[in-house]
């Protein structure tokens, strides 16, 4: 990526501000997708044990993903 390119959109990332953070990919968008659809989903899977992998449970436990997961807990 050209210089000019990156610091225009680092300069674009640093001017945003992140008012929510939600589950995201094609993973979590199908299962989010399957339970609205009133269908019993669950992810099955591994997520950190810290701010963003709590954000990420919380953003699919609230629409009623089942977890059956472990925390990686980082050193």
């Amino acid at each position: 990526m050209p210089k000019s390119m990156y610091s225009f959109f680092k300069q674009l990332l640093s001017s945003l501000k992140i008012e929510q953070t939600i589950a995201g990919g094609s993973v979590a968008n199908s299962i989010v997708g399957l339970s609205k659809l009133k269908n019993e989903v669950s992810f099955i899977g591994k997520i950190n044990d810290d701010k963003l992998g709590n954000e990420y449970e919380k953003s699919l436990t609230d629409e009623k993903v089942k977890y059956c997961y472990n925390k990686k807990i980082e050193n």
